[in-house]
């Protein structure tokens, strides 16, 4: 039975920060949750609640190898253990504003219902291959981590969320590839109400290769409904063995990123790994039906714990991208860039290869290549969502839509390409790179125009602000019109910062050109869920640094 120090918990958050840690009886099985620093702990936890000054909370979990027979399932459940404790006030705000929303309406009942027997399903075989694979594949021992990780996660939600769901922790986490079931199985089953692709454009990435490689610079920016902006920074370090024998550490036990309450992996996707690998990306479509048909319980892993298992696992971009290809779901399909900063050297001439990676997925393929010459060429490398492989721009139906609707669905003619290609240069350093990812003058700027009854669209612009654009207006495609929707942060990290896996975050819609937004006088404050979240989103830029 597991124990917990529920009062003095209860303090320490309530305070704006909070140090934990978690023990484990080997005899008994049983986990303990303590205030502060526990003799024998194998996690500690340190929680800051500073959403209101900044838009951001921070967490960092740390673990250390225990006496026990089976020392890293301990530590992989422990540390989904102490973040759903230390966190439980913002999980239980997100599955309020987030998982909950997502089966809310009448007519997703029956698609949910198609998502959930699919995660039951998929999951029991998952751990059926675990179970059976762990001790000769090194990737299914990872795989099980992953899934110990999450198990502890539920137990702490059960612990501290009263009538919480019992799968919380699952949704919490694949949350992105339930919006492609949702789309993917109806499909599949002809079950009333299926629909086609979001087209809900999620993010934009900017890896600038600086002139006579003065610096390498990463930025990314993540596109969704302003419902998920609660908001974590984490660092967690997890030494787990690399196989079952010997003593040899992953090549990544520590990543940094931003993510959300509750999520093993980013999510957004941003991660900075201890193995010198930046891992970013941004979302395809898949406008081909026919591909659905690939989307199978068995033989596939959640795209959210392939991502988890790449990041520890791998020491360059060809590692990610052939433990990331594994068993690929088809689900959360995007554009990976794969950034190897042991590739770059300060003044060094030329680039060196490996440094940059791109890994693009669809249902039933999953391709990649070593880009660095591009980016070498042209001193830049940008993503928004449309697909550089010629195959994967075919397959998915996006070369069709180019075809019928035209230039939005270019990868070399996109507004977004068009304005990366024109203000790269403007990133020199971190300041202004940032400042570049926050970018949205769309009423004044040419490249944001549009065939609208506005004559633009604040969706045409590097850093998306959907609830700027006209209610009323009339748009020649659903996602360049109104939404409460749009870029809710921006990160960018550098060779200097990188190494000591740091960058510098934003967080809420872009502000600089723009007003800012607040809730309390949003006309939909009243139907889009945002409990917990601060009210006015002018937050200045942090130095995202760590105390352990």
């Amino acid at each position: 039975m597991l124990r917990v120090l529920a009062c003095l918990l209860a303090t320490a958050a309530a305070a704006g920060a909070a140090v934990i840690s978690v023990t484990h009886d080997a005899a008994s099985g049983n986990y303990s949750v303590h205030d502060g620093e526990a003799a024998g702990w194998v996690v500690r936890a340190n929680f800051s609640d500073q959403q209101a000054a900044t838009g951001w909370a921070r967490l960092e979990i740390e673990g250390r190898p225990s006496e026990d027979e089976d020392a890293d399932r301990v530590m992989a459940f422990a540390a989904g253990l102490a973040e759903a404790h230390i966190t439980s006030n913002m999980i239980a705000d997100f599955i309020y504003n987030v998982v909950e929303d997502i089966c809310a309406k009448p007519a997703d009942s029956s698609k949910c219902a198609a998502v959930n027997e699919y995660f039951g399903r998929n999951l029991e075989w998952t751990r059926k291959k675990v179970e059976s694979s762990s001790e000769r594949d090194p990737y299914w021992r990872q795989v099980g981590l992953v899934l110990s990780q999450m198990d502890g996660l539920q137990q702490g939600i059960e612990d501290t969320i009263p009538g919480a769901r019992p799968d919380a922790a699952l949704w919490l986490n694949a949350f992105p590839d339930a919006m492609d079931l949702k789309i993917g199985l109806p499909v599949n089953k002809k079950l009333a109400g299926a629909e086609g692709p979001s087209g809900s454009d999620h993010c934009s990435v900017l890896v600038r290769l600086l002139p006579e490689n003065a610096d390498l610079l990463v930025g990314h920016n993540t596109w969704v409904d302003y419902n998920y902006m609660s908001r974590l920074l984490k660092k967690v370090t997890l030494p787990f063995r690399s196989g079952a024998e010997g003593a040899d550490t992953v090549a990544a036990p520590t990543v940094a990123f931003s993510g959300f309450p509750g999520s093993i992996a980013s999510l957004d996707d941003f991660h900075i790994t201890s193995a010198g690998l930046v891992t970013t990306e941004t979302s395809l479509d898949n406008y081909n039906k026919d591909l659905w048909t690939f989307l199978t319980t068995s033989n596939s892993v959640l795209q959210w714990i392939r991502v988890s298992v790449a990041n520890r696992v791998a020491s360059s971009g060809q590692e990610w991208h052939n433990a990331f290809k594994r068993y690929n779901s088809g689900t959360y399909n995007n554009q990976w860039m794969i950034v190897n900063y042991k590739k770059f050297e300060v003044g060094a001439e030329g680039a060196e290869p490996g440094l940059l990676w791109v890994t693009e997925q669809m249902p039933g393929l999953l391709v990649g290549d070593d880009v660095t010459q591009v980016l070498a060429h042209a001193g830049y490398w940008a993503s928004y969502n449309q697909p550089y492989f010629p195959i994967i721009d075919d397959i998915s139906g996006n070369k069709r839509q180019r075809a019928e609707r035209g230039d939005f669905f270019s990868h070399n003619k996109n507004p977004r390409a068009q304005l990366f290609r024109r203000d790269h240069v403007l990133a020199t350093n971190v300041t202004s790179a940032l400042r570049l990812m926050r970018h949205n003058n769309f009423t004044a700027d040419p490249l944001s125009s549009c065939n609208c009854s506005t004559g633009y669209s604040a969706d045409n612009a590097i850093a998306s602000r959907r609830d700027l654009n006209d209610p009323d207006g009339t748009y020649p495609l659903k996602r360049l019109g109104f939404q409460m929707y749009g870029a809710i942060d921006a990160k960018v990290t550098s060779a200097k910062l990188a190494e000591r896996l740091e960058f510098v975050a934003e967080a809420g819609p872009t502000h600089d050109s723009q007003p800012a937004f607040q809730w309390s006088s949003s006309p939909q404050a009243d139907t889009v869920r945002h409990r917990g979240q601060p009210d006015r989103w002018e937050f200045a830029p942090v130095d995202v640094t760590w105390s352990w």
